[in-house]
């Protein structure tokens, strides 16, 4: 049997119909693949939101509504009135808190599963909470047991369809649905691919990569090819949102390479996350946060400081703190008289070159 290829496509990948069509192009493009799907961007908020609220565990009407009206905006009938029957379903038996996150993902699975069978390809939804053993608790839970799981993949692929596997969830010895912790859709596709034996796994993004800084906030911020996984997990533990803490031990175990692609850019070379790459010297990464700037590279302290000072001042600011991470490549850097983000936006100009977005001097 043809190796299966993992892929694993976020809530900003399976937002709207124009980016469902792209998810079904790249899974057009792998004759043997398997998604790993996220719940609709801003589903699993809103779940959480009604968590917190008074009165049983239930899914808000107004929720269901709302997705299913997006659903109908993005098939046809019969087709949409299927799906919303299967929402609604899967929705009234959302009666514990795992299962109640878990919901989003589900109905990503089925939004998937119509999109692919609509083009033409047999797909068959694989929740992970009948096939994913996990351990720990029910809203903090990690995978343990694959047998199951990898069984499901392949029966699904030996009769020629596409296993659409939900994210983020599995279920405890007791066969009560548990959750992992937020960005866990990462780990389900990692832990995927790892028990079925692969070398890689792709996350698709909006992003080409990768990048320096947070492109929705630095104009020009490009994606490096490669990055180390030392570098993945503090930039994953900083908060950098490009793929979960958790997802990297599979990775970690199995010498999984992580490839980072971009979903309407499937040309560009994107970023691969392995274990055998060794960074430059030199500042590598921006990292925005609450208490300032995360600048991530094997850099002299002495050296950064100089060149964060003089640039913050050129600004307008003034260099009120900064931090050597102890045990880490990083200093955390904050200023007076900027906002942070103005911050990081100085701190990319000072770092960077304009043109490709390497990293300027002598490190």
């Amino acid at each position: 049997m043809t190796p299966i290829e993992v892929h694993k496509f976020g809530g900003r990948a399976l937002r709207d119909a124009t980016t469902l069509a792209a998810v079904v192009a790249r899974l057009a493009e792998t004759r043997e693949a398997m998604a790993v799907v996220s719940a609709r961007e801003g589903v699993t908020d809103a779940l959480e939101e009604a968590l917190r609220g008074p009165g049983p565990v239930g899914v808000p009407t107004p929720l269901l509504e709302t997705e299913i009206r997006r659903t109908r905006e993005e098939f046809e009938a019969p087709r949409a009135d299927a799906l919303a029957i299967a929402m609604s379903e899967l929705a009234r038996r959302a009666d514990t808190p795992g299962a109640l996150l878990a919901l989003g993902e589900k109905w990503s699975a089925l939004r998937l599963v119509a999109a692919l069978e609509a083009a033409g390809r047999p797909a068959r939804a694989i929740l992970a909470d009948r096939v994913l053993e996990t351990e720990g608790p029910e809203r903090a839970a990690l995978p343990r047991g694959s047998e199951e799981l990898v069984a499901a993949i392949r029966a699904a692929a030996e009769r020629g369809a596409v296993p659409v596997l939900t994210g983020f969830c599995g279920r405890d010895a007791g066969g009560r649905t548990t959750v992992f912790p937020r960005g866990g859709s990462d780990l389900t596709a990692t832990f995927a691919a790892a028990a079925l034996g692969l070398r890689e796994v792709t996350l698709w993004k909006l992003a080409e990569g990768i990048c320096r800084a947070d492109p929705d906030r630095v104009a020009g911020a490009a994606p490096v090819s490669e990055v180390a996984l030392d570098e993945a997990e503090l930039l994953a533990r900083a908060g950098a949102g490009v793929v979960s803490p958790e997802a990297l031990g599979p990775v970690r175990e199995s010498g999984l390479t992580v490839r980072v692609r971009s979903l309407f850019r499937p040309e560009a070379a994107g970023t691969s996350i392995t274990s055998d790459f060794s960074p430059p010297p030199g500042p590598r990464f921006l990292v925005l946060g609450d208490e300032g700037v995360l600048v991530i590279g094997r850099v002299a302290s002495d050296r950064l400081r100089r060149r964060l000072d003089e640039a913050l001042r050129r600004a307008g600011g003034e260099l009120s703190a900064f931090e050597p991470i102890a045990g880490s490549p990083a200093h955390r850097v904050s200023a007076r008289g900027l906002g942070l983000e103005h911050v990081l936006e100085v701190l990319h100009g000072a770092l960077f070159a304009a043109e490709g977005d390497e990293p300027v001097g002598d490190w």
